[in-house]
């Protein structure tokens, strides 16, 4: 990933030189060009792909040992200490966080990474206006924290929810029986 991105300032670099020397060949400008469609296209789609690829495959084998052992737990209990909902809820929202947290891992490790070098390369590469754009990334993490933390709320309240109709719904199912 972070190879791609390098790739693209380094080039950015040389297209702000090829724009500025008006003597540079015509045929410079369009490999320029071309290197940066085949850097962005193949060289940094692969890469993401590629950590997307390992991401999945093992948020879905870390889904499904985890219920396969909620399972196994509840075939040794018995019916009168399970409470549906929890199951469902325990079935269905907690294992998808832990589904979504394997996933979104290596991003939450890498970007510190990425930023810090993409931040230099862009100070190489540009200069001391690059800090402005960097100042902007810093101010928005509050805004982006405030929307982070309504949406955990929203979804803890669709979860009380869900729990709350699942143990409604199973209450109905022993009263018919």
């Amino acid at each position: 990933v972070t190879g791609g991105t390098i790739n693209n300032f380094v080039l950015l670099g040389k297209t702000i030189e090829f724009l500025q020397s008006p003597e540079a060949p015509m045929w410079y400008g369009i490999l320029i060009a071309v290197l940066f469609l085949l850097s962005d296209l193949l060289l940094r789609s692969a890469c993401v792909n590629q950590c997307w690829v390992i991401s999945g495959n093992t948020s879905i084998k870390t889904r499904g040992a985890l219920r396969s052992m909620i399972f196994s737990k509840l075939l040794r209990v018995r019916e009168t200490m399970v409470d549906v909902g929890s199951t469902v809820t325990l079935m269905n929202n907690d294992v998808l966080r832990i589904f979504d947290a394997v996933v979104q891992g290596e991003q939450v490790l890498s970007t510190p990474l990425i930023i810090l070098l993409t931040l230099f390369v862009l100070l190489r590469t540009v200069g001391l206006s690059a800090l402005s754009g960097f100042v902007v990334m810093l101010l928005a993490i509050p805004i982006q924290t405030k929307i982070g933390r309504r949406t955990g709320q929203i979804r803890n309240r669709a979860v009380r929810i869900t729990e709350e109709r699942s143990r409604l719904m199973s209450e109905i199912l022993r009263g018919i029986r």
